[in-house]
């Protein structure tokens, strides 16, 4: 089954609205999390594997521009809080989870979301409680 995506702009503008808030609103909801000592799990989940022949990495996109622009942003806002994590389980369409894994493009079945959650669990017990460095 070929992939389906509803096309998403093909330039994102990551100075401008409505990317500027949302940005915003994540960095300042990331900070109260740490301030509080909680750990916040950013998951980009996978999507089907056919999605790495597409202009778009999953079925609402981004391009895969895009996504690597975004990507780069979450990794570098990941170095300046300690408490955020971020994984990308899709890991551009080049991930460990087989098309059976998959209820349809962009949904795990059973058997993929019990892989998906041994992955968090594993990530999560790496999470400790530590002092947010000065």
């Amino acid at each position: 089954m070929d992939p389906v995506w509803y096309a998403p702009p093909a330039v994102e503008d990551f100075e401008a609205e409505p990317f500027l808030s949302n940005w915003t609103d994540l960095v300042e909801t990331i900070s109260m999390c740490e301030v509080r000592r909680i750990h916040v799990l950013l998951v980009n989940f996978p999507q089907s594997p056919l999605y790495a022949n597409s202009p778009y990495m999953g079925k609402y996109g981004p391009t895969w521009a895009n996504w690597q622009e975004l990507s780069r942003r979450l990794d570098s806002l990941q170095t300046r809080h300690p408490y955020l994590h971020f994984y990308d389980a899709h890991r551009g369409a080049r991930h460990e989870f087989p098309q059976a894994a998959f209820g349809n493009e962009d949904h795990l079945n059973h058997t993929g979301a019990i892989l998906l959650t041994g992955k968090l669990d594993s990530i999560i017990r790496t999470f400790e409680l530590r002092e947010i460095p000065k």
